[in-house]
């Protein structure tokens, strides 16, 4: 995808760069062990320590809030 980006750059990065794009491709990918851990400690955070232990510890079944509306449209 960055080489077409870049290949078709007049079009494909007229609006936005890639600058996530290319601080991905640098990264050690999905099976590096400094990722995986920090994977692991998010949902340890985030599910075990985080949403879940707030719904049981007030015994709730759902949420509910506040959404914002769609998007806005970026075309030319």
């Amino acid at each position: 995808m960055i080489a077409f980006n870049l290949a078709h750059a007049a079009d494909e990065l007229a609006w936005f760069g890639q600058e996530r794009f290319e601080q991905a491709e640098m990264t050690g990918g999905l099976d590096d062990p400094g990722y995986l851990e920090a994977l692991a400690h998010g949902r340890l955070l985030s599910r075990q320590q985080g949403i879940d232990a707030v719904l049981d510890e007030h015994r709730l079944d759902a949420l509910v809030a506040p959404a914002g509306g769609p998007a806005w449209m970026t075309d030319r």
